[in-house]
């Protein structure tokens, strides 16, 4: 039996990997194991997506959040495109 790997997530954090070092974006994606992070490395993602559940609650109230994979990344230009429209949609 094989297991099924999900697409992996494109993030601020991984578009900075990128523009730093287009092969560190590479590793995290298809080497997670070669990554050996801190305690205080851990604690700062943490942070950051305590941070991001916060916006999410203040910013997209309606859950209309734009989640994006490799297979749909043509339905999450189309749902940005009808979002960007919205004047009352926070960016």
């Amino acid at each position: 039996m094989t297991a099924t790997r999900t697409a992996p997530r494109l993030s601020k954090s991984k578009l900075m990997a990128c523009r730093q070092c287009p092969r560190r974006l590479w590793l995290e994606w298809h080497r997670p194991d070669l990554r050996d992070d801190t305690t205080a490395t851990q604690a700062a993602f943490g942070q950051g997506h305590a941070v991001g559940q916060v916006a999410r609650q203040l910013y997209d109230r309606d859950g209309k959040g734009i989640e994006v994979s490799r297979e749909r990344v043509q339905d999450a230009l189309a749902q940005s495109k009808v979002l960007l429209r919205e004047p009352s949609q926070p960016l």
